[in-house]
């Protein structure tokens, strides 16, 4: 889903995260690259010809250079630099799902956003049919994972319509319309950048050095 595009060309591009996955998946299989799971991260070591990464289970691997995509949480951040920032919660849930069987015009390029009455919401509707949507909800203090995922998504479909029940968008009903399989919900944070997003042969990228 491409947007329009700016002075320099570049152009803006809104994809599932789903599809981006599988996409990136089966092109590192095409090329020959392994994927490995459940290897957790727990030390890092520069080498003459390369970097050494440790993990907890003993193992360890041995590259070039080592890029750092592992999330606001980042562990290789922790290991390039014990001080970085940290993240900070932001006072917001985000919740979001995919509406299907949804009568509104497609318009790929384009973001809906508004400030309702209690809560933020936004959608975009990438094809006839199915539209995926966000909202952020005030909440403090910061809920952990537990207790998020202790409310099942059909009582969080029912306090949703009831927080934007006053508020002329159609966002009632594409919470009506999305399935409970569909729902995404979590904290949000804010994180200040690091001082540097590198070291020796080691690199943050994505919001292990800038999050959104």
């Amino acid at each position: 889903m491409a947007g329009s595009s700016l002075t320099d060309r570049t152009t803006t591009t809104t994809i599932e995260r789903a599809r981006l996955y599988r996409s990136l998946r089966d092109q590192a299989q095409q090329r020959g690259v392994s994927i490995v799971h459940g290897k957790r991260l727990v030390d890092l070591e520069d080498a003459p010809d390369g970097v050494v990464a440790r993990f907890a289970d003993g193992s360890e691997a041995r590259g070039g250079f080592l890029v750092g995509a592992d999330g606001i949480r980042s562990t290789t951040r922790a290991l390039l630099d014990p001080d970085a920032p940290r993240p900070e919660y932001a006072g917001l849930i985000g919740m979001g799902g995919l509406a299907t069987g949804v009568d509104i015009d497609p318009d790929p390029g384009t973001f809906e956003m508004m400030f309702g009455l209690r809560a933020f919401f936004g959608f975009i509707a990438p094809e006839r049919g199915r539209v995926l949507w966000f909202a952020n909800l005030p909440m403090r203090p910061e809920p952990d994972r537990q207790a998020l995922e202790s409310v099942s998504p059909s009582e969080w479909r029912q306090r949703l319509l009831e927080i934007f029940a006053d508020d002329v968008s159609p966002a009632r009903e594409l919470i009506e319309r999305t399935d409970d399989s569909a729902f995404r919900l979590g904290a949000m944070h804010t994180l200040e950048p690091p001082r540097s997003w590198h070291r020796g042969r080691s690199v943050l990228v994505g919001d292990a050095a800038h999050a959104t």
